[in-house]
């Protein structure tokens, strides 16, 4: 599937990260143009009966570029903490005992500012993570375990400048429905 779209955005509220992560300014920009495309792609393929393999990918393009005042600094400019390009990815193998994950998420480069000069520049970053796991149901009671290691390559990485992402860690997941 894909969309391609414009918008002209009249008063876009931005929330910007002070010092302190529990305290957001919020930037009024007069008019933003939003310029993107989304796409999205999904296959699965299943054989000898009780396996699977699935695999997905998107892909966003978005172009939000501050039109507010042609005297500022920040015309024209890629609003704050918006990538000009990101996506992720997976495959996952499916089988009667076991799931196996594997993912990744790709973001570009972002700016923690209005004005796009280096100083303000976030690198961009991938995180990948994999995973086990499988659900069970026995009579009336589905349960399932899911063990992960989350940032597989152990990156450095900030979405949020001055706030890094932790390492490599590890997460197990508990459901029980009955």
């Amino acid at each position: 599937t894909g969309d391609f779209y414009f918008n002209r955005v009249s008063n876009k509220i931005v929330a910007i990260p002070t010092k302190n992560l529990f305290i957001w300014s919020m930037l009024n920009y007069g008019q933003v143009d939003i310029l993107g495309t989304d796409v999205n792609l999904d296959f699965s393929y299943r054989f000898l009966k009780k396996y699977e393999i699935k695999m997905f990918g998107t892909y966003s393009f978005q172009r939000s570029l501050d039109m507010t005042d042609e005297t500022s600094k920040t015309y024209k400019n890629q609003i704050p903490y918006t990538p000009l390009h990101s996506g992720s990815s997976g495959l996952v193998f499916v089988t009667p005992w076991v799931s196996v994950f594997y993912t990744i998420l790709i973001s570009g480069e972002r700016y923690t500012l209005g004005q796009n000069i280096p100083q303000n520049r976030l690198d961009p970053y991938t995180d990948q993570s994999i995973a086990v796991g499988n659900d069970f149901k026995l009579k009336k009671i589905s349960f399932g375990i899911k063990l992960e290691m989350l940032n597989l390559a152990n990156v450095q990485y900030e979405i949020v400048k001055n706030f890094p992402m932790q390492g490599r860690s590890f997460r197990i997941k508990l459901n029980f429905i009955w």
